[in-house]
């Protein structure tokens, strides 16, 4: 009953009444001029906890604890005050070199090293904003003034980092350029981090974020529109992972229901100590019944590669500005960001990948899924073949002698589209059929079916991955639709993944974000990365690329 109302155990609730009677004489008992008893400290912390707990106004809590509604407020204010005074250096500090090497650990083992919490904002709306600030404290999304709280926090829900009062106004980009959250790794005072992924070592720690955060060392963010399972795989996970924070917003309005309703205090520095005073108390919480929970110890489970190591440099008051232009420079690193998010990619796939069976039938599922590794030493394909409803040529390529003349080939693709058409596969799902002594996968999206034949001798497993990197660059290359009159006004771009994909029969790559990579991009000056150019650029980008393939 106690911990449902006061949101904590009596021990740790009697714990701050001991040290608020300590920091101030408003919370010890005292008489007043009528030589009366006063409200005794329990009396004034109950009622402060219960308007954090339940949101309620001042007046209600007369009839029960016998205070009036100025009396409350009073005691409010300075029980958040003194929460910040007494425990704000304990509870509010970033985590130090033990604490920072378990969450690496726990990072580890959910498959991202180096990752210590996850960031994100949550908006708090303001009631009584004056007029006159509406406007810098009201975004269209929301449609009412509000203030931010960014906040960083690990799996146990415990926040390690937290800043707020900037305007709603604003974005989380916009609130992250005025944080104060790296400012100890500028100065060289937080604790270093070293980890290994996918056999490189990578020295910054990082944060799980969404799309809006910038393409810095110190964020990792998931994939949009993943097409290959791989992707789908990596985006999966991260997202999963990056709700640690969407759960500690949501334990702490859950536990401090002042914060999920509209903030009704009139100064803004006021809402700011309430809002501190409910982060302080929701890690004390977390701490406190921290110890109720045994986790098992597994001495069988392998020692990760991630490790917290003390500062860089003593702590003290200057810095050397060429080493904290050098820190900021690692921090917003982008080709770190970029090769960091491949290896994490890799590194999760290699992780879930389970063994491929001897004779296992192809399939779009991740089991059909390998790597060039795995292929063998030279994996050849005969021919690629994309062809329409009707089993007219969109786009072909053969690598082998076996057809020498134009019929010999449209005699082909006429017989293996009726042979296809007879087995009843369902759409974009690949599947395999044996063919006049040649192994042919195919695949159907929307109006357009995809084929890759091998010889007999060829592994099925080899041809359904080719075909799986080659439909998903495409896919991603033309946006996702991926349909007949599509494909024939990019024709360029098919005929460059092919090439991408294989080169004289032999396969090169199989990943459809690499293909498509070099598709956009490849061989030109000052061009950026598939990601980052319009629709137009990358269209621009692979025709330029195309034109320079056919003069060569």
């Amino acid at each position: 009953m106690f911990r449902r109302r006061f949101r904590m155990r009596r021990p740790l609730f009697e714990r701050i009444v001991s040290a608020l009677t300590d920091w101030s004489v408003e919370f010890t008992d005292r008489v007043d001029a009528t030589n009366r008893e006063g409200l005794s400290p329990l009396q004034k912390c109950t009622a402060a906890i219960r308007m954090l707990a339940y949101g309620t106004s001042a007046d209600q809590l007369d009839e029960v604890l016998m205070m009036g509604a100025s009396t409350a407020l009073k005691c409010l204010g300075l029980f958040a005050k003194g929460l910040i005074v007494k425990f704000g250096e304990e509870y509010l500090r970033p985590p130090t070199v033990n604490e920072l090497q378990s969450l690496l650990q726990v990072g580890e083992s959910r498959g991202f090293p180096g990752m210590i919490g996850s960031i994100d904002c949550m908006h708090w709306q303001w009631e009584n904003c004056p007029v006159a600030w509406r406007g810098q404290f009201t975004r269209g999304d929301h449609g009412v003034p509000t203030m931010i709280l960014e906040a960083v926090a690990s799996h146990d829900l415990r926040i390690w980092h937290a800043y707020f009062g900037v305007a709603g106004s604003n974005n989380d980009i916009n609130v992250l350029n005025q944080s104060p959250l790296f400012i100890s790794t500028l100065k060289g005072e937080a604790p270093r981090v070293q980890f290994n992924v996918n056999g490189r070592q990578y020295n910054t720690s990082y944060y799980l974020a969404d799309g809006i955060y910038p393409e810095w060392a110190t964020f990792v963010k998931t994939i949009p529109l993943p097409q290959s399972e791989k992707d789908k795989l990596f985006a999966k996970l991260q997202e999963g992972a990056r709700k640690d924070v969407e759960r500690a917003f949501g334990a702490l309005q859950a536990r401090f229901n002042i914060i999920r309703r509209p903030a009704r205090l009139w100064k803004q520095k006021s809402i700011g100590e309430i809002m501190t005073a409910c982060v302080i108390l929701h890690n004390m919480i977390i701490e406190d019944e921290r110890g109720m929970i045994h986790a098992p110890l597994d001495l069988n489970e392998n020692p990760g590669t991630s490790l917290a190591l003390p500062p860089e440099v003593i702590v003290g008051p200057h810095v050397a500005f060429t080493d904290y232009m050098r820190r900021s420079s690692t921090i917003r690193d982008r080709p770190t960001h970029v090769q960091l998010k491949k290896d994490l990619v890799d590194n999760i796939w290699e992780r879930n990948q389970p063994i491929p069976q001897a004779g296992h039938r192809a399939s779009g599922s991740p089991r059909s899924q390998i790597s060039l590794a795995e292929m063998g030493s030279c994996p050849s394909v005969k021919n690629i073949l994309v062809l329409d409803l009707e089993g007219k040529r969109v786009a072909v390529k053969y690598y082998s002698d076996e057809w020498p003349s134009a019929s010999s080939k449209l005699a082909f693709e006429k017989s293996v589209f009726v042979k296809t058409q007879k087995t009843g596969a369902k759409a974009e799902e690949a599947d395999v059929v044996m063919f006049d002594g040649y192994i042919v996968v195919y695949k159907f999206i929307e109006d357009l079916h995809f084929f890759v034949t091998g010889g007999e001798e060829e592994n099925e497993l080899i041809l359904a991955s080719v075909l799986q990197g080659f439909s998903d660059a495409v896919g991603i290359l033309l946006r996702n639709k991926v349909d007949k009159r599509t494909a024939l006004e990019n024709l360029d771009l098919i005929f460059l993944c092919i090439d991408e994909v294989v080169d004289g029969g032999i396969v090169l790559e199989t990943d459809a974000n690499v293909i498509a990579e070099k598709v956009s991009g490849h061989g030109l000056e000052g061009a950026g990365s598939y990601a980052e150019q319009s629709v137009t650029q990358a269209f621009a980008t692979a025709k330029q690329h195309f034109m320079r393939s056919l003069l060569n």
